[in-house]
């Protein structure tokens, strides 16, 4: 096929996943900032669902998991939800809309089988959304005036995007699944050869990411994924001297601690140790009243139902998403937890089963994500944005089975 003919052929399969990638991995689900956005992320795993059944049928592998935890986290939460807080069905099952892009994983490989995209576009595709995605970040917090940062009730009713607390100041709260894939691939790829200046882009976005997004669990967790990366991709005679200024880096800060204090204590942590020390206490004392909440869970309110937790808690930031696994177990129980568990790391168990050329990033960034993902976990909740976890399965998946390692750069 002459050159011309293959870009185009390679142009028309990227097309198609640029467009829909940003909606299978959720990058809208909470942006009510682009309300025409939110609306179709949200109504997204309906509106592909007939795609979701046509996966289903025709994929064996990851099946039998994926249905498992759709039918546990479909039909169970609900019927804790009007026995433990006697709401009508209607009520409880507003609780399903955020599981049900579980269903992607069938969808995106569905699509992937049809588009066959090689390893090399999924890569350029991965690579041209992260950067956009990181350059809006930066591009919002140069244009945005401070009258366009929220706080509290009035940041979750107005803005999704544009916060502002006393302890951070101003941060722009843009999702960013394909921005952190960006930093991993870079990485990925200054470390098999691919130039020094990829680790300084690295770099750059991660204090992009300290400037404007200022999310420390996420912050925290890049930074020592990268330090791991790091670590694994260096030869041994690498791996001592960067043990060794590893090594001095640590004795450095506990020498600072030492010396000045803590850097981040209680009250640098401002309300949101507190809220989530509540919402902990008065989430164990719930789940204590009844032995089987802690097995099969105890449901979820949420703004649709006839009452709310904040209602029925009596506290104003009582939200199970703040609270990572025990906020899981709440919602789902021990069986629940355990389950939507399997899924990601069956995810991170893909990644390091899917064969790659040894220079190419993309394999191994996906993987970086997903333990990103579980790194995370304690303190974000892994229902979220399940889309992220499932796509990515599927990506892993359609790229052990269906594209060629030797393509992958």
């Amino acid at each position: 096929m002459p050159l011309a003919a293959r870009r185009q052929t390679s142009l028309a399969r990227l097309l198609p996943l640029l467009l829909v990638a940003p909606l299978f991995l959720q990058s809208f689900h909470y942006v009510i900032d682009v309300y025409p956005l939110y609306l179709l992320s949200k109504g997204w795993p309906l509106l592909t669902l007939p795609l979701a059944v046509l996966g289903m049928v025709e994929e064996p592998r990851h099946r039998p998991l994926l249905l498992a935890v759709l039918a546990y986290v479909l039909l169970v939460p609900p019927v804790m939800t009007m026995v433990h807080f006697n709401q009508t069905y209607l009520s409880a099952a507003t609780g399903m809309v955020k599981v049900l892009p579980f269903t992607c994983y069938f969808s995106v490989l569905w699509l992937l089988r049809r588009l066959r995209p090689t390893a090399a576009e999924l890569h350029r595709c991965f690579s041209w959304l992260g950067a956009v995605n990181l350059g809006l970040l930066a591009l919002l917090w140069v244009v945005m005036p401070d009258s366009a940062y929220k706080s509290g009730a009035i940041g979750e009713e107005v803005s999704k995007l544009f916060l502002w607390d006393p302890e951070r100041g101003n941060r722009v709260t843009l999702p960013l699944v394909f921005g952190l894939i960006f930093i991993f691939l870079q990485a990925r790829h200054a470390m098999r050869g691919g130039g020094w200046w990829r680790m300084v882009l690295a770099g750059a976005a991660v204090a992009l990411l300290v400037l404007t997004y200022k999310q420390r669990t996420v912050i925290g967790c890049i930074v020592l994924l990268l330090g791991w990366l790091v670590m694994a991709e260096a030869r041994h005679a690498q791996r001592l001297v960067l043990g060794y200024l590893a090594g001095v880096a640590l004795a450095a800060g506990l020498v600072l601690v030492l010396l000045n204090g803590l850097p981040f204590n209680a009250d640098g942590l401002g309300g949101s140790l507190s809220a989530r020390e509540r919402t902990i206490s008065l989430a164990l004392d719930f789940l204590a009243d009844n032995p089987l909440r802690w097995v099969f869970g105890a449901g979820a309110l949420t703004r649709a139902s006839d009452i709310t937790f904040a209602d029925y808690f009596n506290h104003a930031n009582f939200y199970l998403v703040d609270i990572g696994w025990l906020g899981i177990i709440f919602e789902y129980g021990v069986v629940g937890a355990a389950l939507l568990l399997a899924v990601y790391v069956t995810a991170l168990r893909a990644a390091g089963r899917t064969p790659h050329a040894a220079d190419a990033p993309l394999v191994p960034a996906l993987g970086d994500y997903a333990r990103f993902l579980l790194l995370s976990s304690p303190i974000l909740s892994v229902v979220w944005a399940p889309g992220e976890v499932c796509s990515l399965l599927a990506i892993l998946t359609y790229l052990h089975h269906r594209a060629p390692p030797a393509d992958a750069r």
